[in-house]
């Protein structure tokens, strides 16, 4: 495959190959600069091992049935499982069936063919996760999680449920009374159409809706009485990419007017990057971010100004706006960074970032030059390539840990350590801080157990609404990725304003948030790492 740096089909170009074997079946793709990925498979055409260039080697085997019966990554970690006669995966191991079980899970006790319950076991400790029934469409009503005894206040069995429309679209979620919030029951409307119409429980997290005519949301109105929040966007009528973003409160004592509170522009190219963000009040600029793009569509040029429109090329005399910043990056053919420029009036400070044939796209260290002097941050990996070594917080070295199904299990800093647990699938359960709290995260509700075994909670109500223990009911307006960019406190309508750069750090100095929701609607860890999902990511390093 011929990628060309042009529009044109001639000139320079990226070539990456591909190669099959007799069955058709991939077994190697080489990159420009001849890192490659190599795949075997064994006579019935099963993948039997997986190489790559950063995270090694890993091999699978298997049963007469062409189950996996074990999995081994590149550090010699064996993962083995076990099966029902239906080939329904029952359990889970460390390095055979002989050894300690790592997750079970049971089924048709419910329902019948259906899943029943799923296991986590840390030691002889188990976290449970249940399904409460189902109901003729086999759709799970209830979800029960229980925390054992080790955990002490946080310890019990947290059970939510929901109900359907004949139509299978959700009619209620309840929640339970947890950590000083009340039990909750979230009842959901639709239009004629199927688009939700109002979601009420003990606050009307969705007043009204209207959309356009594929569904995208033109207006949400949050809230009731007189102290709403008005969300109303518009879209391009071609790409349908959107183009303004705005964010209101009504007027104290003037119900049915409504004071702005943020407006964004937003503009695009043609192969459908950003290449601005207008943030706008009262028709004035208050920054407008702007961006440039390689023709690999990585972003080169990134700044702020309070001009109208951006100009075709950044300079230090016109960076300006709230929360202004204007960052150089460079890519090699690989698509890896290799130098990131931080612009200031007091003197450019310059990133390179540097990598070894081994591991070719894992950074292993970066130096850094600008007015405050020079010092240089490094990172380390596994054989599997897990980071293993990388500065935190304050640029104090940080040691990561990985379970044996390659998960974080531990970060230390020092004689402090942050861990982790999972459910039988993966998911985050539990983080406990150095601090002694313990964070239980279980669906929509997150529990916060202190060092005093003082437990508060947080409720997420969807991307528009959050509500603690501590402060009540929030709503949330986010960017075009999910990002929160504007708490408004529902009591009082007073905002906050959050500013992140495109990777994801703040610009300016941190603000209180509510909730650990942060780029992309990742978890915010105090190791400064953003938990997204199945990957534990590094806003400094993007």
């Amino acid at each position: 495959r011929r990628l060309f740096q042009t529009s044109s089909l001639s000139g320079a170009y990226d070539k990456t190959t591909y190669s099959y074997d007799d069955d058709g079946q991939l077994t190697k793709v080489t990159d420009p600069v001849g890192n490659h990925w190599d795949y075997g498979y064994d006579l019935l055409g099963r993948q039997t091992s997986a190489g790559d260039p950063d995270k090694g080697t890993s091999t699978m085997t298997y049963d007469a049935a062409g189950q996996v019966l074990t999995s081994t990554d590149a550090r010699g970690k064996t993962v083995a499982f076990t099966y029902d006669s239906l080939g329904r995966k029952t359990a889970e191991y460390d390095t055979s069936t002989s050894g300690p079980k790592l997750a079970a899970w049971t089924y048709d006790t419910v329902a019948k063919g259906q899943p029943a319950s799923s296991t986590r076991y840390v030691g002889t400790d188990a976290y449970v996760t249940s399904v409460t029934g189902y109901d003729d469409g086999y759709r799970p009503l209830g979800t029960s999680v229980t925390l054992p005894t080790v955990e002490g206040a946080l310890a019990g069995t947290y059970t939510s449920a929901t109900t359907y429309k004949p139509d299978g679209s959700v009619a209620t979620v309840s929640y339970p009374a947890a950590g000083g919030l009340a039990a909750e029951t979230v009842t959901t409307t639709y239009t004629d159409t199927g688009v939700k119409a109002t979601e009420t429980g003990v606050d009307s997290y969705l007043a009204a809706a209207t959309y356009d005519y594929d569904g995208q949301v033109l207006q949400n109105i949050l809230g009731s009485g007189t102290r709403r929040v008005r969300l109303t966007n518009t879209f391009d009528a071609a790409t349908r990419q959107m183009t303004t973003a705005q964010v209101e409160t009504e007027h104290p004592g003037t119900p049915n007017t409504w004071d702005e509170q943020l407006t964004e522009n937003y503009t695009w190219d043609a192969g459908g990057n950003i290449t601005a963000i207008s943030e706008t009040h009262a028709g004035a600029t208050v920054a407008n971010q702007c961006f440039t793009f390689d023709p690999m569509h990585r972003l080169t040029e990134a700044w702020t100004t309070t001009a109208t429109s951006c100009q075709s090329t950044p300079s230090q005399g016109i960076v300006d706006g709230a929360g202004s910043y204007w960052h150089s990056y460079t890519y090699d053919t690989i698509g890896r960074r290799t130098s990131q420029v931080l612009h200031d009036t007091a003197g450019d400070t310059t990133h390179t970032y540097h990598y070894d044939s081994g591991q070719p796209h894992a950074v292993t260290s970066i130096d850094k030059a600008g007015p405050g002097g020079t010092s240089t941050d490094s990172y380390s990996y596994d054989t599997a390539g897990n980071t293993t070594g990388r500065p935190g917080p304050g640029g104090n070295a940080q040691t990561l840990t990985w379970d044996v199904e390659g998960e974080l299990a531990k970060v230390t800093q020092g004689t402090q350590d942050t861990s982790f647990v999972y459910d039988a699938d993966g998911n985050r359960l539990l983080r406990r801080d150095p601090d002694g709290v313990v964070t239980a995260y279980l669906g929509g509700t997150e529990l916060r157990k202190d060092a005093a075994d003082a437990v508060t909670a947080t409720r997420y109500y969807g991307k528009t609404a959050i509500r603690t223990t501590s402060a009540g009911l929030t709503w949330l307006a986010g960017d075009h990725h999910g990002t929160g960019e504007l708490a408004i406190n529902a009591a009082t309508l007073n905002p906050t304003r959050r500013r992140l750069d495109p990777f994801g750090m703040d610009r300016g100095n941190p603000v209180a948030w509510p909730g650990e929701k942060g780029f992309v609607g990742g978890t915010q860890d105090p190791t400064g790492l953003t938990h997204l999902g199945a990957r534990e990511y590094d806003p400094t390093l993007g």
